[in-house]
């Protein structure tokens, strides 16, 4: 990138630009009316969202992959999300439950055997399928085919608590109303 990111995000506030983090994605409303050439934008969205961040004291997460399996004490089913800090790189994640065995046998397997490696079950009433919501990403049609979708997660940008320095207690899309520091606001999901 030509510019750093400081400079560039104070250069089109100056001009009057809106500049709002909207659902883990930059949505730029430059003064002039033009539209915003998409190869600009790829360029410099990850940037301009990280300098936002920083200015509104957040930190952003990129999303870097998911695994199943069995997780804590009682070894309950459940996805993890892995994120990566876009300021310093670190890893967080965010564990949500969900169905790892088959409910019924089928010719596929047996009742209460494995779900293939990847594939998670969840019905509306579990977490993941409010995190899911808010990043306003289209729900599958089959809410088993979540595997199928999980590589849209990588277009937005997250935040989120970490109280023990890398789980996350409230993993979420990335909204940030206003760049200017002194009249920030955040959004909670």
């Amino acid at each position: 990138m030509g510019e750093p990111a400081r400079e560039l995000l104070q250069r089109l506030l100056a001009r009057g630009d809106g500049i709002a983090v909207d659902s883990g994605r930059l949505t730029l409303t430059p003064a002039s009316g033009h539209p915003v050439p998409a190869e600009w934008l790829s360029e410099h969205e990850r940037p301009l969202i990280t300098e936002a961040s920083r200015l509104a004291s957040v930190e952003p997460l990129e999303y870097v992959g998911y695994s199943v399996g069995n997780y804590g004490p009682s070894k309950r089913g459940g996805v993890s999300l892995q994120f990566r800090s876009l300021v310093d790189g670190s890893e967080r994640y965010s564990v949500f439950n969900a169905e790892t065995r088959r409910n019924r046998t089928t010719k596929h397997g047996k009742k209460g055997s494995p779900l293939p490696s990847g594939q998670f079950r969840i019905t509306t009433r579990f977490k993941f399928y409010g995190f899911w919501v808010s990043t306003g990403l289209p729900v599958p049609r089959r809410l088993s085919a979540f595997h199928d979708y999980m590589g849209k997660l990588a277009g937005l940008v997250f935040t989120g608590e970490a109280p023990d320095g890398e789980r996350l207690s409230d993993a979420r899309p990335l909204s940030i109303s206003n760049t200017d520091p002194t009249h920030q606001q955040r959004t909670h999901h």
